[in-house]
């Protein structure tokens, strides 16, 4: 719960410490865009999954610089494939794809650490697949927050009802 309200009570301000880029190179030869802010010793990991239509970028201006700077959290994001950050041939990708990413990218930049996740609504089941299919990452994962998560059912039904 203290990682949830830490990331609600801080998402307005903007702060000093800088977001880094790099590419994470998984085995399938995909690149992932991984975002970072981290302060000099940070208490844990936490690790931020976008939904539909966003990228990491979502999370660089105010979320991972706050979470740095004022609680001591090494703050991250992804960019899923198939997004500006992470772009792919691929024209369709399934959820079980992004969630091997996912655990894959977060294995490779934080091998072995303790970590919690973050996930926004698509992000939410690419985050929950990813624990249930990865083992080390279930094993080193302290929480996962969901905001707004699209519901394991997915959105088409809800998205039938509006649009019809």
């Amino acid at each position: 719960m203290h990682l949830l309200a830490a990331l609600v009570a801080t998402a307005t301000l903007a702060d000093a410490l800088s977001v880094t880029t790099s590419q994470v190179a998984l085995k399938s030869g995909q690149q992932m865009q991984w975002l970072s802010c981290e302060p000099p010793s940070p208490k844990t990991h936490l690790v931020c999954v976008h939904g539909t239509f966003h990228g990491a970028w979502c999370f660089a201006e105010r979320w991972l610089p706050r979470l740095a700077e004022k609680h001591g959290i090494a703050a991250h994001s992804i960019s899923l494939r198939g997004t500006a950050g992470s772009p792919c041939v691929e024209k369709s990708i399934k959820l079980s794809t992004h969630a091997a990413d996912v655990a894959e990218a977060v294995n490779l930049q934080l091998p072995g650490k303790q970590l919690a996740l973050c996930a926004h609504s698509f992000g939410g089941p690419v985050a929950i697949d990813a624990l249930a299919t990865d083992e080390s990452l279930a094993d080193r994962c302290e929480g996962l927050a969901l905001l707004c998560s699209v519901p394991p059912s997915g959105n088409k039904p809800g998205t039938a009802r509006v649009v019809r």
